[in-house]
């Protein structure tokens, strides 16, 4: 096999196709500002395969949410986050601490059946915004490397968080198809 440049040899990695050696990526960020590493960030830009990032999330218009907050205690705040839809609105309850400690979520988006009818009823989210930026890196990237597009969360992920985890597992056993039909909906 003659040799590939970056470019070919990660896509190639991509579709699990031959390749003319392992592809060699450098995954760590290189601390900035010590002149320590000037000489491995020199081997990695020329010896290493080269994957540049970019994120599609802007290009995704969120839905329009309302979201409120109340008083709950001397160690928390309430978040109360309503998501109208056109079969009614879904309401997540969100406990914020006020003390440095991690928040909870006191009510998912969905609990019901009807939650999910409500949810399965949202149009898809509008796309759109300036890609250019993917454009500068991709020129940027050459033959000497590929960029990785990223448009957000896995779909299981973005479905557990709308749940919640111990709703997820019990759906994954009793109603596998509707978390198939809300994941292909986020995909």
């Amino acid at each position: 096999m003659k040799a590939l440049t970056s470019r070919e040899r990660l896509k190639r990695c991509f579709f699990h196709q031959e390749i003319d050696r392992p592809g060699i990526y450098f995954r760590m960020g290189i601390p900035t500002g010590d002149k320590t590493y000037d000489p491995f960030r020199k081997l990695v830009a020329e010896k290493c395969d080269l994957k540049y990032h970019w994120t599609a999330n802007s290009s995704v218009l969120p839905y329009e949410m309302t979201i409120t907050q109340e008083p709950y205690s001397d160690d928390f705040k309430k978040q109360i986050t309503t998501l109208p839809t056109p079969k009614g609105s879904l309401t997540r309850v969100y406990l914020l601490g006020l003390k440095k400690q991690p928040g909870l979520t006191k009510k998912y988006f969905l609990e019901t059946e009807q939650d999910i009818e409500k949810y399965l009823s949202l149009p898809l989210p509008t796309i759109k915004g300036d890609v250019s930026p993917f454009l500068k890196l991709n020129q940027e990237a050459g033959d000497r490397g590929i960029v990785d597009v990223s448009l957000g969360l896995n779909p299981a992920g973005v479905v557990v968080d709308l749940f919640g985890s111990e709703l997820f597992a019990m759906l994954s056993v009793e109603n596998r198809d509707i978390l198939h039909q809300l994941m292909e909906r986020e995909m």
